[in-house]
């Protein structure tokens, strides 16, 4: 466009400085410039941006590895841990009125259990290790001797003792274990004179459901046991417990 001007102008020898058209002229070769500068800084800004998008990556990937060694560390420090297996203790719970009730008097109406607190959130794992949501013992989470001879053995009276698979978070203490699910394995009951030790599936059901039903129907007369006995009974379901898991 330019063109044809700059040849009237030579054959003329008109001069161009000064005029509104040399003005603009030079501010568009300024405007030019500047977006040549600012598209130069762009593409270094992206550059940089996608190195450093890459160094964070590394370090995201760094950060993970870090908080699990830490986290591993401290769960070893307060005897927290996760096994693909679970692990096995032993419980005792009374019964009362055909009901297997707990330490704390939570009804055990089936096999299985899973810890809760009332101080938990939905996102927290139980059982807590922060000292802060109970009173009783260590806190929250289903409790279990880590040996037979730990379990407060009664005497003359109706009872269930039983191995259990400790599973999900489960915190180690110096008798014993606190755990998120507890599954009976094993179990001895004795209710009105009669005992029955199963590990059987079935039957384990049906003593939370009804520990008479169970001891009628599958239960023999039988005297009180003797802890040591019963003991040896434990251990000897304890291996038996063992062998299929």
């Amino acid at each position: 466009m330019a063109d044809p001007l700059q040849t009237m102008r030579l054959r003329y020898g008109e001069a161009e400085i000064g005029t509104p058209l040399t003005r603009l002229q030079l501010k568009l070769h300024r405007n030019r410039a500047r977006r040549e500068a600012i598209r130069t800084e762009v593409e270094s800004l992206l550059d940089e941006e996608r190195r450093l998008t890459i160094e964070a990556e590394r370090l995201e990937a760094l950060r993970v590895r870090l908080v699990e060694e830490e986290t591993d560390r401290i769960r070893e420090r307060n005897g927290e841990g996760w096994s693909p297996v679970p692990i096995i203790g032993f419980r005792m719970w009374a019964i009362e009125r055909d009901r297997v009730v707990g330490a704390t008097g939570h009804v055990w109406d089936e096999a299985s259990q899973e810890a809760r607190c009332a101080r938990s959130r939905g996102d927290d794992d139980l059982p807590h290790t922060d000292h802060q949501c109970s009173s009783v013992g260590h806190g929250c989470g289903i409790y279990a001797a880590s040996d037979p001879s730990h379990l407060p053995w009664p005497g003359d009276t109706d009872y269930v003792a039983g191995v259990v698979l400790l599973s999900g978070k489960v915190v180690e203490h110096e008798r014993g274990y606190r755990a998120a699910r507890a599954r009976v394995a094993g179990a001895i009951v004795r209710r009105l004179g009669r005992v029955l030790v199963t590990t059987e599936r079935e039957r384990l059901d049906l003593v939370f459901r009804s520990p008479l039903d169970a001891v009628i129907r599958f239960g023999a007369q039988c005297p009180a046991p003797d802890p040591i006995e019963l003991c040896h009974e434990m251990e000897r379901l304890r291996e038996e417990t063992r062998q299929w898991t």
